[in-house]
């Protein structure tokens, strides 16, 4: 429900941000947009990014496509994952 209310949110601002009879008509900058949380508002910020879904962990989980920041400790992380983030210079 959290996420959808994220999503509910985001569509509402794109909503008035298209409609020329709203005072807010091309104020929104729409890709250039944060979501942030703690905890359960940090899981809900990352199955927002991906646009809904469950959020996970698991070694063969599909991250958001868009810049994202996790900040977790390492050993809860698949070694993979720490690789790959070792790996790029896109994260660390």
């Amino acid at each position: 429900m959290r996420t959808e209310d994220v999503l509910f949110a985001l569509n509402q601002l794109e909503l008035l941000n298209s409609n020329t009879n709203s005072p807010f008509v091309n104020l929104f900058d729409l890709q250039s947009i944060a979501v942030a949380g703690h905890s359960l508002g940090g899981i809900t910020a990352s199955e927002a990014c991906k646009g809904g879904g469950s959020f996970s962990t698991e070694e063969t989980a599909i991250p958001p496509e868009q810049p994202f920041m996790f900040l977790t400790k390492e050993s809860q992380l698949p070694p993979k994952w720490i690789e790959k983030f070792e790996s790029t210079t896109e994260g660390y």
